[in-house]
């Protein structure tokens, strides 16, 4: 599962790069062969890399939230609005429900997940 351990830059890391249309594409065509990946893989791998997903995000719920409170301070300073600050803005539980998210989805039939999966 050493391709989970390629997941650590955050997209504020591109902002510099001056072409975020180009980072964005790259991101989306990285997403598009992972899908491809995933969608062929065996449940159980399918299964392993959502169980490190939630396990990740479970061990890194500092970083995330000292993240995220960056986030809503430069939110806060380009005057962003309340409701919107209020989706932005993570806390232990919101992150928590991230990850248990992730979990629920793990444990769902894996042919209810494909038949409905855009993928087909």
């Amino acid at each position: 599962m050493g391709f989970l351990t390629n997941m650590t830059a955050t997209l504020k890391s591109i902002e510099g790069s001056g072409d975020i249309a180009a980072a964005m594409g790259e991101i989306g065509r990285r997403a598009r062969a992972a899908a491809q990946v995933l969608a062929l893989a065996p449940a159980e791998q399918k299964n392993r890399a959502l169980q490190l997903m939630a396990a990740a995000i479970r061990a890194q719920v500092s970083a995330i939230l000292a993240a995220n409170a960056d986030d809503v301070s430069e939110a806060r300073a380009a005057g962003v609005a309340g409701a919107f600050l209020d989706r932005l803005a993570l806390d232990q539980s919101r992150v928590e429900a991230i990850a248990h998210g992730i979990d629920v989805v793990r444990a769902l039939n894996t042919q209810t997940v494909i038949s409905a999966s855009p993928l087909r």
